[in-house]
């Protein structure tokens, strides 16, 4: 079976970029958490990749679910509903395979209650790779999104 991470990278209309650890709840399924790293705008390539790398340690830290993880991006930053956040923000999943060493970065669009995947928006990298190589792919996803 393979095994997989996810991040969730959100981007606000202001450059600031929000990564969400995500965790394996009890049915198997990747859910949002409260553990969410906040990037300023102006920052580097290298920067984001760094904050990649710290969130990516998370889940691999902390991998299962459980009730102290409870939370929402979009209650964190503030917003009373999800669809003013989706209004707000473009979304990049980003997927590590731990078996392969395969990290991948998928965009996404805006399509009705969520988020759906971009045609032809998946980058991949085998890792190591570099710092500033990651936060490159999240930019150029995060492109594909607007």
């Amino acid at each position: 079976m393979q095994v997989y991470y996810i991040v969730t990278a959100y981007m606000n209309k202001r450059q600031e970029i929000f990564l969400n650890a995500t965790a394996t709840n009890p049915i198997g399924i990747n859910a949002a958490t409260n553990r969410i790293l906040t990037i300023k705008s102006p920052y580097t390539p290298e920067s984001l990749g760094e904050q990649i790398e710290n969130s990516l340690g998370i889940c691999l830290r902390e991998p299962v679910w459980d009730e102290k993880m409870q939370g929402k991006v979009q209650d964190f930053l503030g917003f009373k509903s999800k669809v003013l956040f989706q209004k707000e923000h473009v979304h990049v999943i980003i997927e590590f395979n731990k078996d392969s060493s395969v990290m991948k970065f998928l965009a996404t669009r805006r399509e009705g209650s969520g988020y759906v995947s971009v045609d032809k928006s998946k980058f991949e990298v085998e890792l190591p790779v570099d710092k500033e190589a990651l936060g490159r792919l999240l930019i150029k996803a995060f492109q594909l999104c607007q």
